[in-house]
């Protein structure tokens, strides 16, 4: 089968998916107003993730909510390279205290910011113009942590929910 590579798309037009991510983030920034903390945003591996939120956590600068991109995922073109598809990772952050049991947690952390910028992301997501309505419109899957990502050790001052997408096609230029 013989492709043919459309030349509108350039380097200067195409939307990598760390464009994409961060458009995103930019949308739920105007949305989400709670005590004036706008979720900031972040890319890397788990581990410089990881790595930055214990920078950060030492730092303790007002940063948080923050909604991070695991940037090591799969790419695939998709015939006449209009679209290609990503399983992302994102994953959106909060400060919470050491103490808290998980009650507190629920009720001072998860329910109160992490679910509605979830909420928010999600519906962002499935509205833009970026994405193809192909897809389907099911959730993506989540995970609430503390303690720990993929097996990689996060500070306990920090919940955490995963959103995993399967197969979310992109278009190459928006």
């Amino acid at each position: 089968m013989e492709f043919i590579w459309d030349m509108s798309v350039t380097a200067e037009n195409r939307k990598y998916f760390v464009d994409v991510f961060m458009a995103w983030c930019a949308s739920v920034r105007l949305e989400y107003d709670a005590n004036n903390k706008e979720p900031y945003s972040y890319f890397g591996t788990v581990n410089e993730i990881v790595n930055y939120l214990n920078v950060k956590s030492d730092n303790l600068l007002d940063r948080y909510p923050m909604i991070a991109l695991q940037d090591d995922l799969g790419l695939r073109q998709i015939k006449k390279f209009d679209w290609y598809e990503v399983s992302p990772t994102i994953y959106i952050f909060n400060e919470t205290l050491e103490n808290y049991d998980p009650q507190q947690r629920y009720d001072n952390i998860i329910k109160p910011i992490l679910f509605p910028i979830k909420e928010l992301l999600t519906r962002i997501i499935e509205e833009s113009d970026a994405v193809s309505p192909a897809n389907e419109a099911d959730e993506p899957a989540f995970e609430i942590f503390k303690g720990s990502i993929d097996g990689t050790t996060i500070p306990d001052t920090v919940d955490c929910i995963k959103l995993s997408f399967s197969n979310l096609r992109i278009k190459n230029h928006c």
